[in-house]
């Protein structure tokens, strides 16, 4: 019986040296190549469709759109996920600017507008599918436009 506790304690404590031995496994890196703006359009307009979905079973499920913090535009919406989409998609290019391209929503709880904000695009019907539309407050004469997505009517002028 001695022999065996003895022989278990040997195996423990070489496994615990191979393992603070062995080198720490590197990171995989997933390189791949910039999208074109065509597929950031998009990926973007499938983007604010999912979500634009996700407020909807909200407020079907609460009687309410969920409130932005502030009252403004915000890149948060509190309480869609997990239970309404299981995470928040990010704008696809990455950007961290405030004032460059990023999802925005505004919500009072009665009226929303989720956006693709700061996106300089010449909008038109790639962009206007799937019940996403131009922003009309947004929009230059020339039709480039700087965002594009949902909103209830309280909201349009938002």
């Amino acid at each position: 019986m001695r022999v065996l506790v003895a022989a278990a304690i040997c195996l423990v404590a070489a496994c615990g040296q191979q393992e603070e031995s062995k080198a720490p496994e590197a990171p995989s890196v997933v390189v791949s190549a910039p999208l074109s703006q065509e597929e950031v359009d998009s990926h973007r307009v499938t983007d604010l469709v999912a979500l634009n979905s996700a407020i909807e079973r909200y407020h079907a499920a609460r009687a309410s759109y969920p409130v932005s913090p502030g009252g403004g535009f915000s890149q948060e919406i509190p309480g869609l996920a997990p239970e309404f989409i299981s995470e928040i998609p990010r704008e696809p290019t990455g950007s961290t600017d405030p004032n460059g391209p990023q999802y925005r929503y505004a919500s009072n709880g009665e009226d929303y507008k989720i956006i693709a904000h700061g996106v300089s695009a010449q909008c038109g019907p790639h962009i206007e599918r799937d019940g996403v539309r131009v922003d009309p407050i947004r929009t230059r004469q020339d039709g480039q436009c700087w965002a594009y997505g949902f909103w209830s009517d309280g909201f349009r002028a938002f």
